[in-house]
């Protein structure tokens, strides 16, 4: 008698009140994308995407591409740190609009808003002059470094102003909104990528 009362009210469950509606698997691909986005999550999107977009985030984010020439093992550790902040804040937050489905490409279109970071507006009331001048001591000091050593203090430098300015932009809710397009292809071998990512600013 449970047995059977139980099955009955998976049954209803499924068919009545929620409904096991099954998720379109272009849309897990395009959230798995964007939420490994607002993670800060780099092999997250990269796995998630095909040859074209993964050569660009490692054109733009691998830590061997650029820093080859540097290989302090602190300094990957803070670049790595930065990239972590430094892709979070594209997406603070998104949401789907609306999607269009392409049958004969196995290819879905996702209309999406993005909250970002105002990186730009954060940028001009707190300058790299700025941060110079906070550290004025410290720049004063690196200018007796060896050349090579100099060059390290300012990547590292460099890596953690882009991080205070994060920082200051995500305190001070300093954020803006786009819109977008989000591109998701099915493989023949039943997986999802995806093969196109674009914001334009409202």
């Amino acid at each position: 008698m449970v047995r059977k009362l139980i099955q009955i009210l998976l049954v209803i469950t499924c068919t009545g009140l929620y409904g096991c509606k099954k998720e379109d698997p272009a849309e897990t691909a395009a959230k798995a994308f964007l939420d490994a986005m607002h993670e800060g999550n780099y092999e997250g999107m990269i796995n998630g995407s095909d040859a074209e977009i993964s050569q660009l985030l490692e054109n733009t984010y691998s830590t061997d591409t650029l820093l080859e020439n540097y290989p302090e093992e602190e300094l990957r550790q803070k670049f790595e740190e930065y990239r972590t902040k430094a892709i979070s804040s594209q997406c603070q937050s998104y949401t789907i609009k609306s999607s269009e489905k392409d049958k004969d490409k196995n290819q879905t279109v996702f209309q999406i808003e993005v909250t970002q970071l105002d990186m730009d507006g954060m940028e001009t009331s707190y300058t790299l002059d700025d941060y110079a001048e906070e550290h004025k001591d410290e720049f004063h000091d690196a200018e007796k470094l060896p050349e090579e050593e100099y060059q390290l203090f300012l990547m590292k430098s460099a890596l953690d102003y882009g991080s205070a300015l994060i920082d200051k932009a995500s305190g001070e809710k300093k954020t803006t909104t786009v819109t977008g397009t989000i591109t998701v292809t099915g493989n023949n071998d039943g997986t999802y990528e995806v093969t196109n990512y674009s914001l334009s600013s409202d």
